[in-house]
């Protein structure tokens, strides 16, 4: 908890960085370098994570640690999964020592059994890492399609949208289908990034989708 708290607080206390933060992080790679036989799957999970925010691990400790990850990956839950894509499509040492296991780790799961916040953070994270993890992006949009957005939420599908449009997979069900959607919903409450990202996916999909009439431009106007 204490490590998922430092990472959290990290870029939104930068006054209290060095003077607080970074000495608590300081210990947290000494724990790394001494005592990673001892971390669980959910350890290695929130130090990914925690030492992705802060950019402040040595290439010594980030090789012990991508080796834990990398040796513990099979037994990683859904959401520790999502949230190490999510960690390896940002530049660093976890994107160079661990994205090529981790997408091809999708591939081993049931991704029916996948929480709608967790698949929606796959999509995403496998669309800004581009051409090597298409082919999985394009079985978790199956995923997402198959279950008709059941649960999906405007930002769900805002991002879901965006993911398409990022990585130029254009599953054309998928896209009518979110766009259908979104042009119904009120969109008014959304953040203004996720509301850019969702106009940015409609941009780069539109020129697919003039078949379907009145629902893009009902999108645009709202």
């Amino acid at each position: 908890k204490l490590v998922g708290s430092v990472s959290t607080a990290w870029p939104l206390l930068p006054h209290l960085q060095q003077t607080v933060l970074k000495p608590f992080s300081g210990d947290l790679v000494q724990a790394v370098r001494f005592r990673h036989a001892d971390f669980n799957v959910q350890d290695l999970s929130l130090m990914t994570i925690a030492f992705t925010k802060m950019n402040n691990l040595d290439a010594l400790a980030a090789e012990v640690l991508s080796e834990q990850v990398l040796q513990k990956l099979p037994r990683f839950t859904d959401k520790d999964l999502s949230l190490l894509l999510w960690a390896c499509s940002r530049p660093g040492w976890v994107a160079t020592l661990c994205a090529k296991a981790a997408v091809a780790q999708v591939q081993e799961r049931d991704l029916t059994q996948f929480r709608v916040q967790d698949l929606c953070m796959t999509a995403q994270a496998l669309a800004k890492l581009g051409v090597p993890a298409r082919a999985q992006l394009c079985v978790v949009l199956g995923e997402v399609f198959g279950r008709q957005l059941r649960g999906f939420s405007s930002t769900d599908k805002a991002i879901l949208l965006w993911s398409l449009a990022k990585s130029r997979v254009m599953h054309l069900g998928l896209c009518r289908l979110i766009v259908r959607s979104l042009a119904v919903e009120n969109l008014r409450a959304l953040t203004r990034d996720v509301v850019s990202a969702a106009l940015w996916g409609l941009a780069v999909a539109w020129p697919s989708l003039t078949e379907m009439n009145m629902w893009p431009a009902k999108l645009l106007q709202g």
